[in-house]
């Protein structure tokens, strides 16, 4: 038995595993933003602590039952718990297993720790020519070793895994990372929301799911005349349309995951896409790439595959140690 954490940008998630099942998961709302903002990351360390001890309580398990804690993403940055560098693409779960490392923390738990590398591009970041090529991610490597683990899928396939970064990540034809691509398109559809005069048109309710019609709009209108543009047309469709809150929401979505849809088909070589995350931003990724790709070819994942894929990966890696 052991615990998964999967550390993000603003929340953290922790999972007690049987190795066939999670028994529980507990979210907390603070991440590698909270460290980047306050200096500091004795909140993390406290929501961790935390979490685990949540997980422990419910079933009444001793720390001594747990194996490990096995902890990727975000919490393995200068931001998080424990700082470990990146390993270059090509790279397999046997490969991030050889440059995992166990740590001690005990002014969180006697349980030790399993810190699991994330990934990035091979090129030279010292050359500011390479800019187009650099490219990391944390956490995202676990997600899509489990994605492929619960399919049973081979690569080459590509996958959407989209959250406050989308990752769009290449697997190979040896089911190896090949290479990663990052946009900001949920953090950016989060700021616009609450931070800009978009506010009073979007309101306060994210939802859940979206307007296929509208989504195509905003794609449309951004390629046309830009984000900026198309970001303005949201208010005065507020002001003088009578739209719903999802209508308006979708055309948001449909502008700001242009340019990753575009990515995508730069990437695309008539393989399998895995769209996972959560919704609507799922759905909304399968809804306009089926625009520019067989459907057959576009597996939308369930949600206890989400659910599951981080921990699975998680646990495959541990197992090649």
């Amino acid at each position: 038995m052991f615990i998964a954490i999967d550390g993000g940008t603003t929340n953290t998630r922790l999972a007690l595993y049987d190795g066939s099942k999670i028994l529980r998961t507990v979210k907390k709302f603070v991440g590698a933003r909270d460290t980047a903002i306050s200096g500091s990351n004795e909140s993390l360390e406290s929501a961790v602590k935390e979490g685990i001890n949540e997980l422990l309580n419910t079933y009444g398990i001793s720390s001594e039952k747990i194996e490990v804690i096995l902890a990727s993403g975000m919490i393995c940055s200068d931001m998080g718990l424990y700082s470990i560098e990146h390993i270059k693409v090509p790279a397999d779960a046997k490969k991030i297993a050889e440059n995992s490392v166990l740590v001690s923390l005990k002014n969180i738990t006697e349980i030790p720790f399993v810190f699991i590398p994330g990934v990035k591009n091979d090129c030279d970041y010292t050359d500011p020519s390479s800019i187009s090529k650099m490219d990391v991610m944390r956490g995202e490597e676990t997600e899509i070793i489990g994605i492929m683990k619960l399919l049973d899928a081979k690569g080459p396939v590509i996958g959407v895994l989209p959250g406050s970064h989308t990752k769009i990540v290449e697997i190979n034809k040896n089911n190896e990372i090949a290479s990663c691509y990052t946009s900001l398109a949920g953090e950016m559809i989060r700021a616009i929301s609450e931070n800009t005069i978009l506010k009073n048109s979007l309101g306060n309710d994210f939802v859940l799911k979206v307007d296929k019609e509208y989504l195509y709009k905003g794609f449309d209108y951004c390629e046309e005349h830009g984000l900026n543009t198309a970001l303005f047309k949201i208010r005065m469709m507020s002001n003088y349309l009578n739209l719903s809150h999802m209508e308006m929401y979708s055309f948001l979505f449909g502008a700001v995951l242009k340019d990753d849809i575009k990515l995508i088909m730069n990437c695309y070589l008539g393989t399998k896409v895995l769209i996972g995350g959560s919704n609507p931003f799922r759905e909304a990724f399968a809804i306009l790439l089926k625009r520019f790709i067989d459907s057959a070819n576009i597996v939308e994942l369930s949600d206890e595959v989400v659910k599951l894929c981080t921990t699975v990966g998680a646990a495959a890696v541990y197992n090649e140690r």
